[in-house]
C-alpha cells in the first residue's frame, strides 16, 4: 500500500502544488519599468557605497602611514 503524504490540513502534495500556482498567479508582478528603475537605483547606491568605504579606507591608511612614520618605526 502506497503512503501518501499531507500537509497539516490534510492536503495531498498535489493539492497544496495546486493551491501554490494558484496563490502565485494572484500575486501582481512589477512592471518592467519598475523593475529597471528599482536596479538602477541599487546601483547608485552600491557605486556610492564603494566610493564612501574606498574613501574611508584611504584616510585611514594615510593616516597610520603619518602615524607610523611620526613614531619612527
Amino acid at each position: 500500500m502506497k503512503r501518501r503524504a499531507y500537509t497539516q490540513k490534510g492536503q495531498s502534495k498535489t493539492g497544496f502544488i495546486d493551491g501554490t500556482k494558484s496563490e502565485i498567479s494572484r500575486i501582481e508582478w512589477p512592471s518592467k519599468d519598475v523593475v529597471m528603475r528599482a536596479f538602477i537605483l541599487i546601483l547608485v547606491i552600491l557605486f556610492l557605497s564603494v566610493l564612501f568605504i574606498a574613501g574611508l579606507d584611504a584616510i585611514f591608511t594615510k593616516l597610520f602611514f603619518n602615524l607610523k612614520q611620526t613614531l619612527g618605526q
